[in-house]
């Protein structure tokens, strides 16, 4: 009698066992197959740095084209005076400034500088003059005649244009200079400095 007893609790165990096991199989397989949410993909800003060199293999500056390079102002530091005694011009510019004179070479100009930081990265020809021939003028600004404005220069007047080059601000006043045309030019992220050199621009010839 004892040995049924046992025999049928056993069982009652087994299929108790058995039971739970059916139970929770399926939850732990189904735990299993949960997908994990995948993270989003972060993108890196990466900047395109470029050389630029002038014609004479001499001058070489990093150009970064992103908001993050500074512009600097005159007042930032001491002043120097730019003098040419062969066309007869003068400014002032940033003492920690450098000029460098004829870094492009063209048929159309007769004299041409640009006036860069002394170090660091910068913008194309932030602040630019070229001296050229009227039929440059005539080529290179004819789809700008409309929006010019007129603008003197120690009291010479000329003509203000204001627009992109290859995706950059640029502002250019074009002066009439004896049987020349004379750009003063600049890249708009120095305008407090290209303002500052305008207004302290004297003739003397």
């Amino acid at each position: 009698m004892k040995n049924k007893i046992i025999i049928v609790l056993a069982t009652i165990l087994v299929v108790a066992v058995a039971t739970v096991l059916i139970l929770l199989l399926p939850i732990k397989e189904e735990s299993k197959t949960i997908p994990t949410p995948k993270q989003p993909i972060q993108q890196i800003a990466t900047t395109t740095t470029n050389i630029s060199i002038n014609s004479n293999n001499q001058e070489a500056a990093l150009i970064a084209a992103t908001s993050t390079i500074p512009t600097l102002t005159i007042a930032s530091s001491t002043i120097k005076t730019y003098i040419n005694d062969q066309y007869g011009f003068e400014f002032k510019y940033p003492g920690n400034w450098k000029i460098v004179e004829n870094p492009y070479g063209s048929p159309y100009s007769q004299f041409n500088l640009i006036a860069v930081p002394a170090s660091g990265k910068y913008y194309p020809d932030p602040i630019a003059i070229n001296i050229v021939i009227p039929k440059f003028i005539d080529m290179e600004y004819a789809d700008l005649q409309s929006v010019g404005i007129k603008e003197k220069i120690n009291g010479i007047e000329g003509i203000r244009y204001e627009y992109e080059n290859e995706g950059l601000p640029q502002l250019d006043i074009i002066l009439p200079f004896n049987k020349y045309n004379l750009i003063i030019g600049e890249d708009e992220h120095y305008n407090d400095i290209f303002n500052e050199v305008t207004s302290t621009f004297t003739f003397f010839k």
